[in-house]
Order: structure tokens, then sequence, then C-alpha cells
């Protein structure tokens, strides 16, 4: 709950956000094209030292997937059948 707060609280987004409880975990939501590293940007969801430009950003249903810190490798197979 204090996730989807403080993200509510930072963003001007008019949308409504799940309990922090009912959000699902440890998958993959999505995919994008990662185009750039900055440190300035105007987007509402900069902040800190660095940012990522990503282009393309597509929504993915939920897969569940262990990840890792970091950039990582998402099998293939996981993601057949699941349109681009």
């Amino acid at each position: 709950m204090e996730l989807a707060a403080a993200i509510a609280r930072k963003t001007n987004l008019d949308i409504p956000l799940p309990a922090f409880d009912d959000l699902e975990r440890g998958g993959v939501i999505g995919r994008a094209q990662l185009v750039d590293c900055v440190t300035n940007h105007d987007s509402p969801w900069f902040a800190g030292k660095f940012g990522f430009v990503l282009q393309d950003a597509k929504p993915l249903p939920f897969l569940p997937y262990k990840g890792q810190l970091g950039f990582f490798d998402v099998p293939d197979e996981l993601l057949k059948g699941i349109a681009a």
C-alpha cells in the first residue's frame, strides 16, 4: 500500500492503482526497447542520477518469472504465443 501511495503522490497520472498486496510480483509485465541512458529528462518518472529511455513499450499479460537485479535475458520459450 505504501508503494502505490508513494507512486500516486509523485505523478500526475489519473489512473487508479491497486493496493500493494493486490499487485502480482515476480514476473514479466511488458516489453520495450532501451534506446538511451540519460542524466536529465522531463519525464515525471525520471528520478535519480540516471534514467533509461524506453521506446515502443507494450504491456504483456503477467508471466511468472524469477528475475534478477540488472538486465537479464528472458527465454524465448516464455514469450512464445504472446503478440509482439
